[in-house]
């Protein structure tokens, strides 16, 4: 706290009391977080939201999901919503950083051959951005540019072992 007043009196001439007063008011999960857990309290990545909200079924489907460990794990997924909000629900870990905005590969996922033939072709952005995904096939593609339909049901979907760290811009597992 000393060194942040120090800061602010040099800048703006006042007394530290002022940011003193001010700051003490404050959780201190808002300026001095604790740990990450404490941030992550505060700011739940976009899991539980889907850019197709509006475009809902009440129907579910089942799906199999093989993630970083070749571990197949059997999820309901309903149609309409985007794959990889699908996975993110089930609480399997897929990023999607960019917000579904198309300017990362971190939700690269690789379809069955069957489901791939069904989706529609991926956009020159979607592919402009698969070109940097790590482990790229001929059936990869950008989970959150898919949504799930009945053509889905009983198909895998893999997680590729390692993705492009959207933070630290290298590879990670």
């Amino acid at each position: 706290m000393l060194k942040f007043n120090k800061i602010f009196k040099h800048l703006s001439n006042t007394t530290s009391s002022f940011w003193t007063s001010s700051f003490s008011k404050l959780p201190s999960t808002i300026y001095r977080p604790q740990s990450y857990a404490a941030l992550n309290n505060i700011y739940q990545p976009k899991q539980f939201f889907s850019s197709f909200d509006e475009d809902f079924d009440d129907e579910f489907i089942n799906l199999i999901i093989v993630n970083r460990n070749k571990e197949e794990i059997p999820i309901q997924a309903r149609v309409g919503d985007s794959v990889l909000h699908v996975i993110q629900k089930s609480n399997i870990f897929l990023e999607g950083a960019c917000d579904s905005s198309i300017a990362c590969c971190t939700c690269h996922v690789i379809l069955d051959d069957k489901v791939f033939e069904s989706v529609p072709a991926p956009n020159v952005s979607e592919e402009d951005v698969l070109d940097i995904a790590i482990g790229l096939t001929k059936t990869s593609r950008l989970g959150c540019q898919i949504r799930v339909t009945k053509d889905f049901e009983g198909c895998k979907i893999s997680i590729p072992e390692f993705h492009r760290d959207f933070w630290a811009g290298n590879a990670a597992a």
